[in-house]
């Protein structure tokens, strides 16, 4: 097998495994935030909000990058102990963290029932800290297929847990004790699945290096988790806890789809990219594949939300969430916009460009963070809390592939003619299934579900194999060479 079919089987049979565990998890997800939204009030999405908030910031920074600077590094004697103690003694640091600041998270935003929730939440990072050098072990080996039962056993228990404890009145408290829960779960199968058991040693020699890549992956983890999460900060904190509700759910289902597509990829394309990162043409090959899967995918997906997003609402949802309908088709442009530099983000941690990334993320804070402020409080709108994320997303994902162009040495133009196939059928497919609703308007939304994805995968299908034949010539060889040798 040559070596350019190499890496592309294993970022693509990589991202096929992951993207089936997350996914089959994340139809879990969706049907239990289905069911929640008929059971719990708008407040007590709010109240979520709140939580994870504080939590996801924190869990960005709550391994120290140890996990990233694992798979980094080279493998010596006493690398994974050191990782496993490392994160687990850093975890328990940032439990304390959360159990200390929870009281001013709650002033923050006026409620003190966040008091009691984030002092249970807490116990999530130790938790979670016991199996995390498992994952990374089987991140590095590039064994994802092994990472679907955890992550599907975790998602299955925490939807069960949640459910029944709603049914029985438990409120916000049902999705936080299915959080803690799930997550108990995903580790006892991480220690199933992966045989690798820890040793009572740290090996000193080995702790300067992984805390250097580890801290600075930290820090851009840090600053990451505080973009992604600045809109629920001054949503929350300006516009109360209804809205923060409808804005934490409508922001889910792209971020479910799209966003978590995007991680997926990451999460196979950094280790692959790291075993050709002294080879510069192979680089330069990885960033073209992924970025070519990336629009082939997202874009036809992103823009199918926003053509369905009415009926979508309309068919799984109570009305009273109807508001959610524009802010969802807002933040799904931003997830497009996200996940488009996934690729250019695997570049820079592969080449240790990590100061270009703190860089380009400072940028987008100092853009985002007055836009925010004036959505908030002078037009006091969600819809306009959605459009400034996406506007900045769109700002900063020009920048990444420029700077990502000169990195490794391919043009604009490259670019270009490789987003292109994708960006025409995308807008073919569109213009067809937008104009198939306002012929079927009137039937149910269900119905105009069913059809806008049937005819728009057929549209999209035909115009894709049309504008460049080779990338679904490559794809049904890739998946040949990939399922002949399972």
């Amino acid at each position: 097998m040559s070596e350019k079919h190499e890496l592309v089987d294993k970022i693509v049979s990589g991202a096929l495994w992951i993207y089936l565990a997350t996914y089959a998890s994340k139809v879990l997800v969706f049907i239990t935030t289905i069911i929640l939204a008929n059971l719990i009030t708008k407040s007590d999405f709010g109240v979520i909000g709140y939580t994870f908030i504080i939590t996801s910031v924190l869990d960005s920074i709550y391994d120290l990058g140890i996990g990233a600077a694992y798979i980094y590094h080279k493998d010596e004697d006493g690398l994974a102990d050191t990782a496993f103690w490392l994160t687990v003694l850093y975890s328990l640091l940032v439990a304390l963290i959360v159990w200390i600041t929870a009281p001013l998270v709650a002033a923050y935003f006026n409620d003190n029932r966040a008091i009691d929730v984030i002092h249970i939440y807490s116990v999530f990072f130790p938790v979670t800290a016991l199996g995390n050098t498992h994952e990374f072990i089987l991140r590095k080996r590039l064994a994802f297929k092994q990472n679907m039962v955890p992550t599907i056993a975790s998602s299955l228990v925490k939807g069960i847990i949640s459910i029944v404890l709603a049914l029985l009145g438990f409120g916000y408290w049902s999705i936080i004790f299915g959080q803690v829960i799930g997550a108990v779960v995903s580790t006892i199968a991480y220690w199933v699945v992966v045989p690798w058991r820890p040793v009572f040693t740290i090996n000193r020699s080995l702790v300067p290096s992984l805390l250097l890549y580890g801290i600075k992956t930290s820090f851009l983890n840090l600053m990451i988790a505080l973009l992604l999460n600045i809109d629920y900060l001054f949503t929350g904190h300006y516009l109360g806890a209804e809205e923060l509700g409808v804005y934490t759910l409508a922001f889910r289902i792209p971020d479910m789809i799209i966003t978590q597509f995007g991680v997926v990829i990451n999460r196979v394309t950094f280790p692959a990219f790291v075993n050709i990162r002294d080879q510069e043409q192979s680089l330069a090959h990885g960033f073209v594949i992924t970025l070519k899967f990336i629009c082939a995918a997202i874009l036809p997906t992103g823009a199918g939300i926003i053509l369905v997003s009415e009926p979508f609402w309309r068919t799984f949802f109570p009305d009273t969430w109807l508001e959610a309908v524009p802010v969802m088709s807002i933040i799904t442009v931003y997830t497009i916009m996200v996940t488009l530099v996934i690729g250019s983000e695997s570049v820079y941690k592969t080449m240790g460009k990590l100061r270009t990334m703190i860089k380009l993320y400072l940028i987008r804070l100092i853009m985002i963070a007055p836009a925010l402020y004036f959505a908030t409080t002078v037009i006091r709108s969600i819809e306009a809390v959605a459009w400034a994320q996406a506007g900045a997303a769109f700002i900063l994902c020009v920048i990444n592939m420029v700077v990502t162009t000169k990195l490794i040495k391919i043009s604009i133009h490259e670019i270009m003619k490789i987003m292109q196939p994708s960006v025409i059928s995308t807008l073919v497919m569109s213009i067809v299934v937008w104009g198939l609703l306002q012929i079927c308007g009137s039937i149910a939304p269900l119905a105009q579900i069913i059809v806008s994805i049937l005819v728009g995968l057929g549209v999209y299908g035909v115009m894709l194999n049309w504008q460049d034949h080779s990338i679904v010539q490559e794809s049904f060889a890739t998946f040949r060479r990939i399922f002949s040798l399972s």
